[in-house]
């Protein structure tokens, strides 16, 4: 099949199936004849870009799926490689559910404060590390978030610097 009908048999676009043939993952059979340059695909082609795009969802890389593929190839993959793998994801999985507990839980606490009028110190995201300070790549304010004036307003307000500025 060629690579319009390709496309149509694995839901790739023509770019992506251009893509994963420059970059080793997929080698079509190219006319050998003057006139004939056109690649062709087979069923083993076909798996083997749903094989991609399975391992894609699950979060392998181009590299690692190139990687792995020329592994099976030259040596095959053993159960025990297999698992060894999968453990190796698991763990990716798993570190990446617990920051995400620790994202929800900070904007539930962030929440929480914000519709309690925002009184007093706001969660922080990150812990402070040397026993108080906070970290600098997320700096918190312990001002009151300001209402918004109506459009069109004058009234002017405050800076923290003390300059009046107009809204």
């Amino acid at each position: 099949m060629l690579i319009a009908e390709f496309a149509k048999a694995t839901g790739l676009g023509r770019d992506t199936v251009r893509f994963y043939i420059k970059r080793g993952l997929l080698t079509p059979q190219v006319g050998v004849s003057g006139t004939n340059r056109y690649q062709s695909f087979d069923a083993q082609q076909v798996e083997r870009a749903l094989v991609i795009r399975e391992a894609q969802s699950l979060g392998f890389t181009l590299r690692e799926i190139g990687t792995l593929s020329d592994e099976y190839e030259r040596v095959g993959m053993t159960l025990a490689r297999k698992a060894e793998l999968m453990r190796e994801r698991l763990a990716e999985v798993d570190e990446q559910a617990a920051k995400l507990k620790r994202l929800r839980r900070y904007f539930a606490a962030k929440l929480e404060w914000l519709e309690a009028g925002a009184e007093g110190e706001p969660p922080a995201f990150l812990k402070p590390k040397d026993g108080g300070r906070r970290s600098a790549c997320m700096p918190i304010s312990t001002a009151k978030p300001t209402e918004r004036l109506p459009a069109g307003s004058t009234a002017e307000s405050k800076t923290r610097r003390g300059r009046s500025v107009r809204s």
